[in-house]
């Protein structure tokens, strides 16, 4: 039992309630993941408050998991997941256009959102580089 206690500890799947959409959140050592599934979509429609409450509650989770704070600002973390979120609803609609095989591949790859720190995420400079725009984005955005 032993050997299940430590994995527990090195990985968290939960789901976080997000004003009535619960999302899927798998929480790793160095890296958080989410699945741009209908849920998000919905959380995100609803209202982009709704992902940056999200984000925040990603990080403090990981935080009260693994005891130290996953090295992602929140405005990085909040650009990526829009990023991902909105590449994927592109490449589902360029789907049914022309199904190409190149549009399925970066589709799945959309699909998949994986945050971590520099060390372990080779994309991170990109989202830390453009998460100075989050303030643009959420100019008209009541905070709840």
């Amino acid at each position: 039992m032993l050997y299940f206690s430590r994995l527990n500890y090195l990985l968290l799947d939960t789901r976080v309630d997000i004003n009535g959409h619960y999302i899927k959140v798998n929480l790793k050592e160095y890296s958080v993941h989410l699945v741009c599934n209908y849920e998000l979509m919905e959380a995100m429609k609803a209202s982009f408050g709704n992902v940056e409450k999200l984000c925040q509650q990603v990080l403090d989770l990981h935080e009260q998991h693994f005891g130290v704070q996953l090295k992602v600002p929140l405005n990085s973390l909040i650009m990526e997941v829009l990023g991902h979120a909105y590449a994927y609803k592109m490449l589902l609609q360029l789907r049914k256009v022309a199904d190409l095989k190149i549009f399925r591949k970066f589709s799945l790859n959309a699909c998949h959102i994986d945050c971590g720190d520099s060390a372990h995420d080779s994309n991170r400079w990109f989202w830390d580089m453009i998460g100075f725009l989050k303030p643009a984005l959420f100019l008209g955005v009541r905070r709840r």
